[in-house]
């Protein structure tokens, strides 16, 4: 080929590149203002996978370290002064204290009556994971495992050899104070509950429908549901009277993982998906959906948070939020 016709070729190939670039950009413009009445997407932060509500203050944690949200203008609010420089911030717990606790590729940070500290654990560095027991004690979950304080220090919690996750990225403390503890791990991943006694391992294909466990939460009723799934793969179960059950998209879920799950104060159970949007339960037992693309900022539902100005959802493109009085948000 002369050099000629392949510039001219090279050259073709740049403005159809162009061409392709500014649709793409255009198209998001326009599902940008194509939103359902009642929606709004904030950005930043671009990325949440955690979120609290302190003092009136959204705060969300993600690939953008830690970013403060004004609920009521949805502008960015400054982060307490003082903050360190976070790296991916994992998960962040408000406690009973008024403490807020943040945990991050670098460890855990307190901020406490307006200062923040630094907090060594024994044997981890990364924190995936916050959770708070009946008396007041602080977990943290960690890829090399689990520790418990702050009072009267900080120690590691004795985890049996049959109870050991790959990594314990979620710490759940039940109303009676039993410890869920799971991985998310594609293939070695589950779940192990400790009464205080006694450790117990939920086995899949019994007690769960695939070993990665993404969401623990205990409805209004007192019933148990467990959020699995890694990519095509999983589905919801279900503890309740004793007896385990799984649901799927067959039953109304809106895709096969669960990534998260949220009870809120209406009795309604919220199914976040991976990549197909959200799913609501009714307490009739009916269910709605909620497709990608009508209010959420992306397509996978990590986190949820319900206050009175509206719902919130973390998503892996930002931060979506529902207001409240407007038209349910769901496709009948």
């Amino acid at each position: 080929m002369k050099v000629r016709p392949l510039l001219q070729l090279l050259a073709a190939l740049g403005v159809v590149a162009g061409l392709w670039q500014l649709t793409a950009m255009l198209t998001r413009g326009v599902e940008r203002h194509r939103l359902d009445p009642g929606w709004t997407i904030v950005r930043p932060p671009s990325e949440v996978c955690t979120l609290a509500l302190v003092d009136g203050v959204l705060w969300t944690g993600g690939r953008d370290g830690l970013v403060l949200v004004d609920r009521h203008t949805l502008h960015p609010a400054p982060v307490p002064e003082g903050a360190p420089e976070f790296p991916r911030v994992w998960a962040i717990l408000a406690d009973r204290r008024g403490r807020v606790w943040v945990g991050h590729d670098g460890g855990l940070e307190l901020w406490e009556e307006g200062l923040w500290s630094h907090r060594e654990l024994p044997g981890l560095r990364r924190v995936l994971a916050l959770a708070e027991d009946p008396e007041g004690r602080i977990l943290a979950g960690g890829e090399a495992g689990v520790a418990v304080g702050p009072e009267p220090g900080w120690q590691r919690l004795a985890i049996p050899p049959e109870a050991t996750l790959p990594a314990f990225d979620l710490v759940f403390v039940d109303r009676d104070g039993t410890l869920w503890l799971g991985s998310s791990h594609p293939t070695r991943g589950g779940l192990v509950a400790f009464d205080g006694t006694t450790w117990t391992r939920c086995s899949v294909g019994a007690e769960l429908p695939h070993p990665s466990v993404n969401a623990v939460v205990r409805d209004g009723r007192g019933d148990l549901w467990v959020g699995t799934g890694f990519a095509s793969r999983g589905g919801a179960a279900r503890f309740s009277g004793g007896h385990w059950s799984f649901l799927g998209e067959t039953d109304g879920l809106a895709g096969p993982k669960v990534r998260s799950i949220f009870p809120d104060r209406g009795g309604r159970l919220w199914f976040g998906s991976e990549y197909h949007g959200m799913a609501i339960l009714e307490p009739d037992g009916s269910w709605h959906r909620i497709p990608p693309g009508r209010g959420l900022a992306g397509r996978e539902v990590k986190v949820m948070l319900e206050d009175d100005t509206g719902y919130w959802f973390g998503t892996d493109s930002g931060l979506s939020r529902f207001r409240k009085g407007d038209t349910p948000p769901w496709t009948p």
